[in-house]
C-alpha cells in the first residue's frame, strides 16, 4: 500500500500499521527508507514515526541519518530521544563524520540517554568550542551523579589530562566544572591555577563559580585575595569575593589584603574586607576598623562593630574610645562591640563606667546613660546593684534628682529588683516633700501619684515596706503621714500598710501635729 499511485490517507494509514506492528523485517526497513527519500512531504513524519516504533538498529540507523537533513532533522531528534538508550551506539558512530548542526542534535539526544556510549559522545563533545558547554552541562545534570567510584576515577583522571591539552576556552571551562563535581577537595589546585590572570575570563569565571562550591583551607584562600583587585570586576573580582565569603577563618597572611580591602574605593570590596575581618581577629585590623564606625553607609557601620565586637584585641581600644568618645551617636554604636566583649569586662572596668556614667548623667549629659546602658548590658548581675548603691549614696547626700535619674535609668530597663524599687519609691518620697508634697500640695497629675503607685506594687508584693519607711532618719514624721493617709482608704495590704504606718506616728509622734493628725485618721478610717 505504501508504493504505487495510491491515496494519501491509505499511505499514512499503512505507515501508522507498520510501526504498531514492529515487524522485524529488514525488507520493511528499507521500504519505509525508500519511501521516506522519494515520498511526497504529507508521508515523511508517519514513515519517520513507523521507524521510530520499529526500532530495530536498521530503523535507528535511519533516523540517524535524517538528523543531517534539515527537514526532517527535528521530527527524526525528537524521536531519538524518545528512543533513549538504544539508539546512543548509533548515535555514538554517527558523531565523529557529522556535520556542526547534527552534532549539536546528537549531544541534546544525548543529554539524558542512561549509557556509557552517550557518556562517550558527550565527552567528546567537551572538546568542541561549540559543544562543550552544553555537553557538560548535560554530563553534569544526568551523568555524573551516577557513575561508580571506579567510573568517576577513570573520567576525572581523562578529564585532567584533557587539561592538559590547549581546549579552546569554553570546553576547558566545561572540564574544570565537571572536576570540581566529582572530586571537590583533589580539583582545588587546578580550579584556583585556572582562575589566575593568564587563563581567559571565560575559564576563570567557570573555576572560580565552581571553588563557590569547594571548601578552602585558609591558604588556599590567601592564594585567591589577589583577584580582588582584578580588573574584570564581573567575571573575576565578584566572583572572587563570593568564594572567599564562605572562608570560615582568615590567617595572619591575609591582613595585609584585608586592610587594603577597607581602604578600597569600591564598596563591594569594602564590605567583603569588613565581613571577613571579624573572621581575621587580627590586631592590626582594630584601628581600620575603628575608623569605618563613621563611614556614610550604615551597612558598613554594622559590619564594622560586629568586625571589631569578634576581634579579642579590639577590647580595650574599644573600652577607650567609649570612654572617651564625645559623640553621642557613636558612643551608642561604639556600646555594642564593647558589650560583645562582656567576658572582658572585669570588675574594675565595670565600676569606672558606672562612676563616670553616674557623673554624666547628673549634668545631664546623654553619654551618661550610654555609659551605664554598656555596663548593665554587659553584666547586669553586678552593674545593676552598683548604680543602686550609687544612687543610695547620692541620696544620702541629699544628691536626691540625680539619685532618682540613676534608679529611673533601671526602672527603664526593668532592671530594678523589689530593694532598688523600694530606694526609687523613698527617692521620689523625699524630692516630693523637697518640692512641698507633704505640706498639702499634692503631688497627684492627671496619671496618678507615681511615688505612691510605687509604694503599692511594694505593698502588694509583701515587701516590708512600712517596718523600712519607719526606719529612714531621712523621713520627716508629714512624709509618712502623707503616705498613710494616701492608702487610708484602701483595701486589704493597703489598708493594713496605712494603719501601720499610722500607728507608729501616733505613738512615737503623739505631741506633735503628725502624731494628731495620723491619730484622727485612725478614728476616722476605722483603722
Amino acid at each position: 500500500m505504501l508504493e504505487g499511485d495510491r491515496p494519501p490517507e491509505l499511505k499514512i494509514a499503512a505507515a501508522q500499521v507498520l510501526g504498531e506492528l514492529r515487524p522485524k523485517d529488514a525488507a520493511v526497513v528499507k521500504l519505509l527508507e525508500r519511501q521516506l527519500q522519494g515520498g511526497a512531504t504529507f508521508l515523511a513524519r508517519p514513515l519517520l514515526v513507523a521507524l521510530a516504533g520499529i526500532r530495530s538498529a536498521a530503523a535507528i540507523r535511519v533516523l540517524v541519518d535524517q538528523l543531517a537533513r534539515t527537514e526532517h532533522a527535528d521530527v527524526a531528534a525528537h524521536l531519538l530521544a524518545e528512543i533513549g538508550a538504544p539508539a546512543a551506539a548509533a548515535l555514538e558512530a554517527a558523531f565523529p563524520a557529522a556535520g556542526p548542526e547534527a552534532r549539536n542534535r546528537i549531544v541534546g539526544i544525548l543529554g539524558r540517554a542512561a549509557d556509557p556510549a552517550a557518556q562517550r559522545v558527550l565527552e567528546l563533545a567537551l572538546l568542541d568550542p561549540e559543544l562543550g558547554r552544553r555537553a557538560g552541562e548535560s554530563l553534569l545534570q544526568n551523568h555524573v551523579g551516577n557513575l561508580s567510584k571506579k567510573d568517576a576515577t577513570a573520567f576525572k583522571s581523562r578529564l585532567t589530562r584533557h587539561l592538559r591539552d590547549h581546549l579552546p576556552p569554553q570546553s576547558t571551562a566545561a572540564v574544570l566544572r565537571l572536576l570540581a563535581r566529582l572530586d571537590p577537595a583533589g580539583s582545588r589546585a587546578n580550579l584556583i591555577r585556572h582562575a589566575g590572570p593568564e587563563f581567559p575570563s571565560m575559564v576563570r569565571s567557570a573555576a572560580l563559580e565552581a571553588l563557590a562550591e569547594v571548601h578552602l583551607t585558609p591558604k588556599q584562600a590567601v592564594l585567591l585575595l589577589p583577584l580582588l583587585d582584578d580588573v574584570d570586576e564581573v567575571n573575576v573580582a565578584e566572583p572572587a569575593i563570593a568564594v572567599l565569603n564562605r572562608v570560615e577563618h582568615w590567617p595572619p597572611e591575609a591582613v595585609p589584603a584585608l586592610r587594603a580591602g577597607l581602604a578600597s574605593r569600591r564598596p563591594r570590596l569594602r564590605r567583603f574586607a569588613l565581613q571577613a575581618a571579624s573572621r581575621a581577629g587580627d590586631p592590626a585590623l582594630v584601628a581600620p576598623l575603628l575608623e569605618h564606625l563613621d563611614a556614610a553607609d550604615p551597612r558598613e557601620q554594622e559590619l564594622a562593630l560586629a568586625a571589631l565586637g569578634a576581634n579579642e584585641a579590639a577590647f580595650e581600644p574599644l573600652l577607650k574610645a567609649l570612654v572617651a568618645e564625645r559623640s553621642p551617636e557613636r558612643a551608642r554604636r561604639l556600646t555594642a562591640a564593647v558589650v560583645a566583649h562582656r567576658a572582658q569586662l572585669d570588675d574594675a572596668a565595670l565600676r569606672s563606667l558606672v562612676e563616670k556614667g553616674a557623673r554624666q548623667l547628673a549634668a545631664k549629659d546623654p553619654r551618661g546613660e550610654i555609659l551605664l546602658d554598656c555596663a548593665v548590658r554587659a553584666r547586669a548581675d553586678f552593674a545593676a546593684p552598683l548604680v543602686v548603691d550609687k544612687a543610695v549614696r547620692l541620696r544620702r547626700q541629699r544628691k536626691l534628682p540625680e539619685a532618682r535619674a540613676l534608679l529611673a535609668f533601671l526602672a527603664s530597663g526593668d532592671q530594678l529588683d523589689a530593694e532598688g524599687r523600694y530606694q526609687l519609691a523613698l527617692t521620689s518620697l523625699l524630692i516630693d516633700a523637697a518640692n512641698g508634697a507633704a505640706h498639702g500640695r499634692d503631688a497627684q497629675t492627671e496619671h496618678g501619684d507615681a511615688t505612691m503607685g510605687h509604694l503599692a506594687i511594694l505593698v502588694r508584693e509583701g515587701f516590708t515596706t512600712a517596718e523600712r519607711l519607719c526606719k529612714e532618719q531621712m523621713l520627716r514624721p508629714d512624709d509618712l503621714l502623707r503616705v498613710g493617709r494616701h492608702f487610708s482608704t484602701g483595701v486589704g495590704e493597703e489598708r493594713r500598710f496605712a494603719a501601720e504606718l499610722l500607728h507608729h506616728l501616733a505613738h512615737k509622734h503623739g505631741k506633735k501635729r503628725a502624731g494628731e493628725e495620723a491619730l484622727q485618721t485612725l478614728r476616722a478610717e476605722s483603722l
